[in-house]
C-alpha cells in the first residue's frame, strides 16, 4: 500500500538516517512492487477491527493493511509483527513465530 511506503521511510529515518529513508521509500515505489489505496470502507472497517480486538494493540496503519489485503484477496503476509497472527483474518503468516523480537 501507499501508506505503507510512507511508514517505512518514518521507521528508517527515526531509526537509520535520511539517505537510507529515501532509499527505502524510492525502492518500494518502483516495480516489481504494485501498490494498493485505500477507501473510505476500509478505514471504517479497520477502525472495526480495532474496536472489537480492543485487547490487542493494533496500529491502524497494520489493520487498514489487513482490511485491504482481505478486500484485494491477499492469502499471504511476511511479516515479524505478531498483531497479525490475532487479527484471525485467514491470512498465512511467513515465517511463522521466531524469536526476533520488534519493539512496538
Amino acid at each position: 500500500m501507499k501508506v505503507t511506503t510512507h511508514e517505512t521511510y518514518t521507521r528508517t529515518r527515526y531509526n537509520c538516517n535520511l539517505e537510507l529513508a529515501l532509499q527505502s521509500y524510492d525502492f518500494l515505489r518502483t516495480l516489481p512492487f504494485s501498490l494498493l489505496d485505500f477507501n473510505e470502507e476500509d478505514e471504517s472497517e479497520a477502525r472495526s477491527l480495532i474496536e472489537e480486538r480492543a485487547d490487542q494493540k493494533y496500529s491502524f496503519h497494520d489493520a487498514l493493511c489487513a482490511i485491504v489485503m482481505k478486500r484485494v484477496g491477499i492469502p499471504n503476509i511476511f511479516t515479524f509483527d505478531k498483531h497479525f497472527w490475532t487479527m484471525d483474518l485467514g491470512f498465512t503468516v511467513f515465517p511463522g513465530p521466531t524469536k526476533i523480537r520488534q519493539p512496538l
